[in-house]
């Protein structure tokens, strides 16, 4: 969550040329949290006055807190084009949700030069360790295959989570305490109901507390050992069945920026938590991340983002969680961003399967050539007569046949998986279990053969497009 960017020093050079009042009804706006309207009026008064740096720092402060850092960064870029270097720090703020860390750190750098004893210098030098912090996260980014996506309102997201009961569940608090307690905050119980993790709010913020079931009573609530809790808020927790590994959310623990999801490992001999360490992209962004969730029946994941989303709304990614993290490597530089922001995604078979039940609502009918292909930043394929190059263009249709494969292997092995949890004899049980292993190898070499075919195919194109 970007802190408030203040010029409250600035004075207003066209207060007199589009009328003072105007100018104090947008600032208003701003101020009273209506940032749509405050947009819209400062685009009417920009209209009138595109020379202003001034007015234009207003409108991008304004396109800042209305989630709209794409449109923010050409006012603040403006203003430091005309020597107007007050907008320095949001301009980085606007670059780190952006995913342009380099240029973020440059921008924290420069209102740090310019304004070392502002009030605000704080949150730069926060925002400057932030923007450092994700260009080294960028050189770790996990492989994760993506089963589906959802958009929701963001009270709805739970909604997504078809987690088995046997496994716990997570629900708000309020269902276990009541309306007493905020509606944002949110529990995990066990499968056996026999203990909970929920937040509390401790001396301004929240922290994570565990309750044991004794009887039909639950026992006096105490907080997580360790360093689990930070001096910010933690919430969202999700522990693993076998009761060691915990997964939740903080804005705390160096986040890139709202909540981040960590995991923390409980040790029963002192009865303590590891420190939490950052799951890394592409789970974490400088958005709010939070609630992962596995669950290991079904070999599938969730978690929630708010990124590039309007105000209220998140998108819950379902995932095949991976035995052990895989980084992916030798990445370009815009590849990796487009991984790590969830632009660029390796989809399984559910998403593979509407990708060919295309358009026009007609189910198994589709373009033959229709393919939505990121070549980069600025060129996107929808259509295989897109290709100049021949060569690419085969490897693309390689990379397009290896995830038809992939879609009946994933099928087989849910499959095979739901027969063995429902399996209660031995010796089917090992035979199940081997082909289960064979099928995941096989998965994972053609999940790597693909990428590969994907990285090659983009890499001859833009050698054709640039000769």
């Amino acid at each position: 969550e970007i802190s408030e960017c203040d010029w409250s020093s600035d004075v207003c050079s066209s207060d007199l040329s589009v009328g003072a009042q105007t100018v104090k009804e947008a600032e208003a706006l701003y101020n009273t949290g209506k940032y749509p309207e405050a947009v819209a009026l400062y685009e009417q008064l920009v209209n009138q006055n595109p020379n202003d740096a001034t007015l234009r720092l207003k409108m991008g402060k304004s396109y800042l807190k209305n989630n709209q850092p794409a449109q923010a960064i050409p006012c603040f870029e403006f203003a430091r084009r005309k020597k107007l270097m007050r907008g320095e720090r949001c301009l980085g703020d606007s670059y780190l949700l952006m995913y342009r860390f380099d240029e973020a750190v440059k921008a924290y750098e420069n209102y740090i030069k310019h304004f070392k004893e502002a009030s605000d210098i704080l949150e730069a030098e926060q925002g400057l360790a932030r923007a450092e912090q994700a260009l080294k996260m960028l050189e770790r980014i996990e492989d994760v295959t993506m089963l589906d996506s959802f958009y929701l309102d963001a009270n709805e997201f739970l909604s997504a989570y078809k987690l088995n009961r046997e496994l716990g569940e997570v629900m708000p608090l309020a269902q276990l305490f009541g309306s007493r307690v905020p509606e944002n905050l949110f529990a995990y119980m066990s499968g056996r109901q026999d203990r909970i993790i929920y937040p509390q709010e401790v001396d301004g913020q929240t922290d994570l507390m565990i309750a044991y079931r004794l009887g039909d009573n639950w026992s006096e609530s105490t907080t997580l050992q360790g360093n689990i809790n930070s001096n910010f808020n933690e919430n969202y927790p999700y522990m693993m069945p076998d009761g060691v590994m915990l997964y939740f959310a903080s804005e705390g623990h160096n986040s890139l920026g709202g909540y981040d999801i960590f995991v923390s490992r409980y040790n029963s001999g002192n009865n303590s938590y590891s420190t939490p360490q950052n799951v890394g992209m592409p789970f974490n962004s400088p958005y709010n991340d939070y609630l992962l969730v596995i669950d290991e029946f079904a070999k599938v994941g969730w978690f929630v983002t708010d990124r590039f989303q309007p105000q209220g709304r998140v998108i819950v990614y379902e995932f095949v969680p991976n035995n052990e993290k895989i980084i992916l490597e030798e990445l370009e530089p815009q590849q990796a961003v487009a991984l790590a922001s969830l632009k660029e995604i390796h989809w399984a078979e559910s998403h593979f399967e509407k990708t060919m039940n295309n358009a026009e609502g007609q189910v198994g009918i589709a373009p033959l050539d229709s393919i939505y292909f990121i070549v980069n930043d600025n060129m996107i394929y929808t259509s295989m007569k897109d290709f100049k190059s021949e060569e690419a263009k085969k490897l693309y249709q390689e990379s397009v046949d290896k995830l038809k494969r992939l879609k009946t292997l994933y099928v087989l092995l849910d499959g095979k998986r739901r027969e063995l949890f429902l399996t209660d004899d031995e010796q089917d049980k090992l035979v199940i279990s081997e082909d289960i292993v064979q099928l995941e190898q096989e998965i994972n070499d053609l999940q790597k053969q693909h990428v590969d075919l994907m990285v090659q195919s983009r890499r001859l194109e833009l050698a054709k497009v640039f000769s």
